[in-house]
Parts: structure tokens; sequence; C-alpha cells
């Protein structure tokens, strides 16, 4: 900052320099557009005493400096001033960005969560069905293979009983009559029968 300081004030008293040898030189420097030359011995320190010139140096020294304070006041308040504004307007465009960035993000994030919620659901519909189809098979199965042991135990108990009643009776009975008999026969191989019906 002390760099930037001087470095103003440089510039002011160049600046001031310029301007005093500007108006000098306007005042002075310009001869008249007229034919005529006139021929003018000054002599300074009868003009402008050495007390003056050193008042003036030390005048133009001062007002130079005041100037150049003021110069470097108003360049500081107006840097400053920029400086504020700058700031204010990068945070404003930061809160702004960032404020429409998380709505984004919050939209985004809104979206996603509601297409995961319909995609779920989706897959639960799916998987119930899938689920009360399997059961429906597996139901189906089930009843299809108890028919078929069924049958089978029944074909099985008529074959033993059929083997037993033959067995026990032979061959050309009348079964009516012989139906007491038959069932006391039944009755003695119980346990066998149990145990022919299991094998």
């Amino acid at each position: 900052m002390d760099s930037l300081l001087i470095t103003i004030i440089v510039a002011l008293v160049v600046v001031a320099l310029i301007a005093v040898a500007f108006i000098l030189r306007a005042t002075f420097g310009k001869p008249a557009n007229t034919t005529r030359v006139y021929h003018v011995e000054v002599n300074a320190d009868k003009v402008l005493p050495e007390i003056d010139t050193a008042e003036i140096e030390k005048q133009t020294i001062e007002q130079l400096q005041k100037s150049t304070q003021q110069g470097a006041e108003k360049i500081q308040g107006a840097i400053n001033g920029a400086i504020s504004r700058i700031a204010e307007h990068v945070e404003e465009m930061t809160n702004t960005t960032l404020n429409a960035e998380f709505q984004k993000y919050q939209l985004s994030l809104q979206a996603l969560r509601e297409q995961s919620i319909t995609e779920f659901g989706k897959l639960q519909k799916d998987l119930d069905t899938q689920r009360e189809q399997m059961v429906e098979q597996l139901q189906k199965q089930v009843i299809a293979e108890h028919e078929r042991r069924v049958d089978l135990l029944n074909a099985r108990i008529n074959d033993v009983i059929s083997s037993y009643i033959v067995e026990s009776l032979g061959s050309n009975v009348d079964l009516n009559a012989q139906i007491g008999v038959i069932l006391q026969k039944l009755e003695e191989h119980k346990q066998d029968i149990k145990k022919d019906i299991l094998a």
C-alpha cells in the first residue's frame, strides 16, 4: 500500500510540474506575432528577491504536497469504494449463483427421490406378482403331488387287499357269501397289511 501511495504522489508531482511548466510556457514562452523585437534585461535578484523565491518555492511545495495529499485521499477513497462495490458484487453474485445451484441440486434430488420411489414401487409390485404366481404354482404342484401319492396309496392298498383276499379265499368264490370270512382274515392280517402298504 505504501508503494502505491508513493507512486500516486510521484505521479501527482509530475502532473503538477507539467501543469506549472505549461502555464509558464503559455504565459512567458510564446512570443507575440509581431515583428518587433524588444530586448529586456531583468535582474531576477531585484525583481524577485531571494526571500520571495524561497517563499514561493516553499508555498509551491506545500501546495503541491497538499494537492498530492488530497489527490491521494480521493484516489484512496475511490479505490476503497470500488473495492467495497466489487466485494459486494462478488458476494451478491456468489450468493445468487450458490442459491441457483442449490435450488437445482434440490430439484434434481427431489426428482431422483420421486423416480426412486416410483421404481421401487414398480419393483415391489413385480415382486408381489411373482411371489403370488410362485405360491399359486407351488400350491398346484403340492396338490398334484398329494393327489398322485393318494392315487399310488389307493392302488397299493387295492393290490395288497386284493392279494390277501385272493390268498384267503382262493379262486371262484362268491364274495357276498364270504364277506364275514374276508373281514375276519383282514383283521387277522392287519399288521401285515400295514407293513405291505408302507413298503
